[in-house]
């Protein structure tokens, strides 16, 4: 997962940070540094975002075009 496949993922989900942290049980410095590109995710850390995200439908591989939307604005 790249920083912005998680932060297009929350925004189709139409989720916050802190709504994030809540499903997937990591933390918001965690989100916020791997978000902005100051950190790299663990294994187990990504595993648990992916496994929120597709809970609630997003399947964080399948986003490119999500990315390129998020990028642009």
């Amino acid at each position: 997962m790249i920083p912005e496949q998680c932060r297009a993922a929350r925004k189709a989900l139409g989720w916050n940070q802190m709504e994030l942290e809540r499903r997937a049980g990591v933390s918001t410095v965690t989100i916020s540094f791997f978000e902005q590109g100051k950190r790299r995710l663990q294994i187990g850390t990504e595993w648990k975002l992916r496994v929120a995200f597709k809970a609630a439908g997003v399947d964080v591989s399948a986003l490119s075009g999500l990315v390129e939307r998020v990028r642009e604005g």
